[in-house]
């Protein structure tokens, strides 16, 4: 659902019939799963003028609770390429997200603004 935190229900923003992909799910139990977006018309065809998009989920560890971080798998344009770049772009996203994580209970704790340079030792 695309609804900002303080619209309502009646603001949501109508289905864009140029912009439709159907999922399908590749799982590696073991590891992970890989979601590929294949563009489709409004009729259900396959729309050969915009790209595939793979995209996947790890679990990462906030504040010793599990918390899922979604990502693009950069750079893909089939499923072996977009499996072959999984495990750098997972882990690239956990770090990212691990920093920014920091970033925020550094802000929280200074008490520093959003958008607002920390503080140099």
């Amino acid at each position: 659902m695309n609804v900002a935190a303080n619209d309502t229900l009646t603001s949501l923003k109508p289905i864009n019939p140029l912009g439709l992909y159907s999922r399908e799910q590749i799982v590696d139990p073991d590891a992970g799963e890989i979601t590929i977006l294949r563009p489709v018309t409004a009729g259900g065809l396959r729309d050969t003028d915009r790209p595939i998009r793979f995209f996947s989920t790890i679990i990462i560890a906030v504040g010793g609770r599990p918390q899922q971080l979604g990502f693009e798998i950069e750079g893909a344009t089939s499923l072996p390429e977009a499996i072959e770049k999984w495990s750098e772009q997972a882990q690239a996203a956990g770090a990212k997200a691990q920093e920014q994580i920091r970033d925020q209970q550094v802000r929280s704790r200074l008490q520093v603004p959003a958008g607002a340079r920390l503080p140099l030792n």
